[in-house]
């Protein structure tokens, strides 16, 4: 009677002396995947270009004044022509020669005259989203550019004319401290008075010239010295008028604070540059990640559980869909072992030539393409089991549901596709809905790149979700493949 070691071993001896039989397609599934990484981290880029543009000015009217030249708008664009032909440039957008057509207005000064902004209209020939909101976002950081670049000429002109308040300030500094409101008062005072003594001497005359009228007498001097004094009073009532434009000793206490308080103003508002005027605040981003992976080689983890996850799950469905069509099954039926040992030999041989797989292709991407492991070796070991055998185990109930090869093949391809759409390789989980997500965890390839970025580029987990839900997904494949396995073997013919 075979030992139930024996009986387990026998299965996995059948995966490893074909392993072995074969040295070199272990090199080959070692490196062809370690050269996907490799290719991919030299070929690919991140990092978007500035669209190349074309600026359409209005045609007569060249740089007017307050029209942003290529210069202003290099910033965030890379201008490939200035032209004044609208249909020129859009005929090569529509070529796909350049990205973008920017086209200025023909009176900025008249449109911010009449209290709207100045439209620039952008033309773009792009399907792409993801492209179209790169585009949009370097425009509009391109506009708010010219936007501070005219702030920062208006306060360059303002301290032009800083200069000249200065001065103006500085004579009425002078101006209000040569004021003495005590002697204004004093002069308003005797004005009063004097308009008071002429006021009696005009009524004198006029009742001199009254009396010598009634005695058939003269007086035409006394007429004309009366005429002088009405001019004189209404003299000093205009100087009087003058004087009580004259600010009171509190309004010149006023006055000269005010003063004061606009000099410090004036000399900051001279001494400040006008970049600074135009945008006061700046930001700084600063990341506090322990490890900030350069361009490419932050996908490298999710391209690596991708590539593992598809070779385990193609391998078990496989080897369990091709035992269905050589009749290996119906031996397995004869065969003095339960269904749990042959399958468990079953996994354990498959889980020894996956691992060497992902053991090499792991030690070339750290050591060729220098990438970090910040929780430790044995964290990183022990994630990588955890996600292999759950994509084993989903290979192995893919296998057993399939009907032949050649339907596990293609569900394991599905598996692939639908792991790349939402396994967070081409889109942040945080940007799927709820169902999709919920989906995305269902895939080992999810919790298997979330784990591996957490090991090698964090050294530490923001929470232990996901690794309880590789841990559920991994105990419920188990459970389903081994009834399916027991469930299979118990059926006859």
């Amino acid at each position: 009677m075979l030992s139930p070691a024996t009986r387990t071993l026998a299965p996995a001896g059948v995966f490893l002396g074909e392993l072995f039989r074969q040295p070199w397609l272990l090199l080959v599934v070692i490196f062809g995947p370690f050269l996907i990484l490799l290719v991919f981290v030299v070929g690919a880029r991140v990092y978007r270009d500035f669209p190349t543009t074309i600026i359409v000015q209005p045609a007569g009217h060249g740089e007017t004044a307050g029209q942003p030249g290529p210069a202003e708008l290099s910033n965030y664009l890379r201008v490939v022509e200035v032209t004044s032909s609208r249909e020129g440039a859009l005929a090569r957008l529509q070529r796909g020669e350049v990205q973008l057509v920017l086209e200025l207005p023909a009176e900025p000064q008249a449109a911010l005259a009449r209290g709207e902004q100045a439209q620039i209209r952008l033309y773009t020939n792009e399907i792409d989203p993801l492209t179209r909101s790169f585009f949009t976002l370097y425009v509009e950081s391109q506009i708010a550019e010219l936007n501070r670049q005219a702030v920062a000429q208006a306060a360059a002109q303002a301290q032009g004319q800083a200069a000249q308040v200065q001065s103006d300030l500085d004579r009425l500094q002078r101006a209000l401290e040569g004021i003495d409101a005590q002697q204004v008062a004093t002069l308003r005072q005797r004005v009063t008075e004097a308009q008071r003594l002429l006021a009696q001497i005009e009524s004198g005359l006029g009742q001199a010239n009254d009396t010598a009228a009634q005695l058939g007498m003269a007086l035409n001097d006394a007429a004309v010295q009366q005429a002088r004094v009405r001019q004189l009073r209404e003299e000093l009532a205009r100087i009087d008028a003058q004087l009580a434009l004259v600010p009171s000793a509190e309004e010149l206490l006023r006055l000269r604070q005010a003063v004061a308080q606009l000099r410090p103003l004036l000399t900051r508002l001279q001494g400040t540059s006008p970049d600074v005027l135009s945008a006061p605040f700046a930001g700084t981003v600063i990341d506090t990640a322990p490890y900030l992976p350069a361009g490419t080689s932050y996908f490298l983890p999710g391209i690596l559980a991708l590539v593992l996850q598809h070779l385990a799950v193609t391998l078990a469905a496989v080897s369990i869909a091709r035992d269905r069509r050589l009749g290996i099954l119906d031996l397995y039926r004869l065969a003095p072992a339960a269904p749990a040992e042959i399958l468990l030999g079953k996994y354990l041989g498959l889980a020894v030539m996956v691992a060497l797989i992902a053991a090499g292709v792991t030690a070339l991407a750290l050591v060729v393409l220098g990438l970090p492991v910040l929780g430790g070796v044995p964290w990183l070991v022990a994630v990588l089991s955890a996600f292999l055998l759950t994509a084993l185990a989903l290979g192995f109930v893919v296998g057993l549901t399939a009907r032949s090869e050649e339907t596990a093949i293609q569900v394991a391809m599905l598996l692939l596709i639908a792991s790349v759409a939402f396994g967070g390789i081409l889109a942040p989980l945080d940007q799927l809905t709820l169902p999709l997500r919920v989906l995305a965890f269902g895939l080992p390839v999810t919790s298997g790149k979330v784990l591996l970025e957490a090991v090698m580029f964090r050294g530490y987990l923001f929470d232990w979700v996901t690794p309880a839900v590789l841990a559920a997904l991994l105990v419920g494949l188990l459970v389903l493949s081994f009834r399916l396995f027991a469930r299979q073997l118990a059926q006859r013919g």
